[in-house]
């Protein structure tokens, strides 16, 4: 078997916010949909995709083992450990790491959510739809076309709430995860934390995983305030095979910080 080769992430110019940060709906979308595959046993698993978002385009690189996964996502890169539950959030540019576990940023997201639905008891409804999304209309989901990403065939599906909200993902059923599929929320939770509710976005989401198979593209366009925010991912490699065990070290020499999450 071919060895992986690990890519080191680039450094970036852009301005970094005080939370850890990560293109949140591409990776929502994608991780709702590998929530239903399989948990046969299979090989570490590399991915690299391009992603494209307003101010141009990157590359993203997903490791998987049966014990660890790293998001590389630009100068920023998040490592979960599923044994233990630690997180580490890593920013390049600044070289310092900051350490969390899952408990902690779930605890801290089911707040804020909490403190959330609160402040929105007392918007309009109108305004409060334009923030969060309708959560009084249906979510459909159309099964599109085949189509042939990074050379392995994948099934396209659109989610969308009516006109103003839409997710789209293309995901392959003949690669597996390498890893326990009970994993997936940690995943998700650790590099796009959403917090419980009932807002038309958690609604998508949970359209998604009834999505079978691993998305090798994925592609999200919401309209919230007036704003449009759009964002898409493709693979463009995949790669089975045994991973560096130290791509999921804490980099040599960085400065460790405070969590953001409390």
């Amino acid at each position: 078997k071919r060895r992986s080769r690990a890519l080191r992430p680039r450094s970036s110019r852009k301005k970094e916010n005080s939370l850890p940060r990560t293109s949140a709906a591409p990776i929502l979308a994608a991780f709702a949909s590998l929530a239903v595959s399989s948990s046969a046993r299979a090989e570490d698993l590399t991915i690299v995709f391009r992603m494209a978002e307003k101010g141009g385009e990157r590359v993203v690189t997903h490791y998987f083992t049966a014990a660890m996964g790293r998001f590389d996502q630009g100068d920023r890169a998040t490592i979960v450990n599923f044994a233990s539950g630690r997180v580490v959030n890593i920013s390049m540019r600044k070289q310092q790491y900051s350490e969390t576990t899952l408990a902690v940023i779930e605890r801290a997201m089911t707040s804020m959510s909490a403190q959330m639905e609160k402040a929105m008891a007392g918007i309009p409804e109108g305004l409060r739809n334009q923030m969060m999304g309708d959560a009084s209309q249906e979510v459909a989901v159309t099964k599109g076309e085949a189509r042939t990403i990074a050379g392995l065939s994948c099934q396209n599906y659109v989610v969308t709430l009516g006109e103003k909200m839409r997710m789209e993902t293309c995901a392959a059923t003949a690669i597996k995860p390498p890893f326990d599929p009970r994993n997936f929320r940690d995943l998700a939770l650790a590099t796009s934390p959403i917090g419980p509710g009932n807002s038309g976005i958690n609604r998508m989401v949970e359209k998604m995983r009834a999505i079978e198979g691993i998305p090798i593209a994925s592609s999200t366009s919401l309209s919230l305030l007036g704003k449009t925010v759009e964002t898409s991912m493709e693979a463009t490699e995949i790669r089975k095979g045994p991973i560096d065990p130290s791509i999921f070290d804490t980099p040599s020499g960085f400065k460790k910080v405070d969590s953001p999450w409390r």
